[in-house]
């Protein structure tokens, strides 16, 4: 009976970490994604409106790349988490909702490997994006 009841318990933390400490950590994502897009937005602004020397349009763009990196990261965890406000309810919940959230939410990780992006202006750029 002790095994049972371990498994119960590590369930219902899971369950109280999912309903309320799943939120808070969305809640910081959304707000850092804010963060790291004014982030970027202030580095394009530079590269357009700044003159810069060689070494400083170099070291703007490097750290242009670096923010587009961390942006992107936290985008993609935002979609996970908006696929499971999506479909969650926690009300009258069933094992088949749970499997069909864990499947998208699978399908979004392959989603997220296999993502390229297609250049939409600039066609002589794509090859180096995809290095």
């Amino acid at each position: 009976m002790k095994c049972i009841n371990n498994v119960i318990l590590n369930d219902l933390h899971t369950m109280k970490r999912i309903l309320f400490e799943y939120p808070k950590h969305e809640q910081k994502l959304r707000s850092e994604f804010e963060k790291v897009s004014g982030e970027r937005q202030d580095l394009l602004h530079v590269l357009e409106l700044a003159k810069l020397d060689a070494i400083k349009f170099t070291q703007t763009s490097k750290q242009l790349q670096e923010v587009q990196k961390k942006r992107r990261q936290i985008k993609n965890e935002l979609e996970v988490f908006e696929e499971l406000n999506r479909h969650l309810n926690f009300k009258n919940q069933s094992t088949k909702k749970y499997d069909f959230v864990i499947q998208k939410i699978e399908h979004v990780f392959d989603r997220q490997k296999n993502r390229k992006y297609k250049m939409r202006v600039r066609d002589d750029l794509q090859e180096l994006v995809e290095r």
